[in-house]
């Protein structure tokens, strides 16, 4: 996993935008849409050919945020994080092959 910490959420998205474009894909392919109501305000996966990107930009306790970068096979079923929401449940985001191959 590889993260950055920044003050401003803009500039986090910025910094996203920019590696999915570096990547090769279109900047139509960069979902910016945020999750309300939870500590995890993004969450985007990025498919390749032998492994699975996935993205997610939070909120950091302390404040300010923190864009995460979390890359494996894109062949296993794998718990990839864990979020809690403004109600105190926790929610865990999975990479699942299958599900990515359908859409």
């Amino acid at each position: 996993m590889k993260y950055i910490l920044f003050d401003k959420l803009e500039d986090a998205i910025d910094v996203y935008k920019s590696i999915i474009v570096d990547n090769g894909f279109y900047i139509g392919d960069v979902d910016v849409e945020l999750i309300p109501n939870e500590e995890v305000l993004l969450a985007n996966t990025m498919l390749n050919e032998n492994d699975v990107c996935m993205f997610f930009i939070a909120n950091r306790p302390t404040g300010g945020f923190i864009l995460e970068v979390h890359t494996m096979p894109n062949d296993k079923y794998i718990a990839v994080r864990d979020s809690q929401k403004d109600d105190g449940t926790f929610w865990t985001y999975y990479f699942d092959p299958e599900k990515e191959e359908e859409e």
